[in-house]
């Protein structure tokens, strides 16, 4: 599961069982099997929040050798391997902020 938080944070979450560990690898990290390990949550999941720049980014989650797919992407594209990828798509941030911060500025 993937979810844009109001921070500007993406939070990836993998729910299922495993007592492997579960990495987060995509575009975001040049597909870095490694350098994103994901933290145990619970008993039958993983997460991980990360600071990406607007856009879209494909992505996976891999256990061991296996690769996973997130089953409630809202986007999947084929991949060079004859399965897909999950995708999320990162928007730019909400102007509403910077607009409120002016508006609290005290007057000269």
């Amino acid at each position: 599961m993937v979810e844009i938080l109001p921070n500007g944070r993406v939070r990836f979450t993998f729910v299922r069982p495993t007592d492997q560990d579960v990495f987060l690898v995509g575009d975001f990290n040049d597909w870095n099997e490694l350098s994103h390990p994901m933290i145990r949550v619970g008993d039958h999941g993983h997460a991980l929040e990360l600071k990406i720049a607007p856009g879209e980014y494909e992505y996976k989650f891999k256990v061991g050798r296996i690769w996973y797919n997130d089953y409630d992407a809202p986007k999947y594209v084929p991949n060079p391997w004859g399965s897909e990828n999950s995708v999320v798509m990162v928007p730019e941030p909400a102007p509403i902020a910077a607009e409120a911060r002016a508006q609290t500025r005290p007057a000269k």
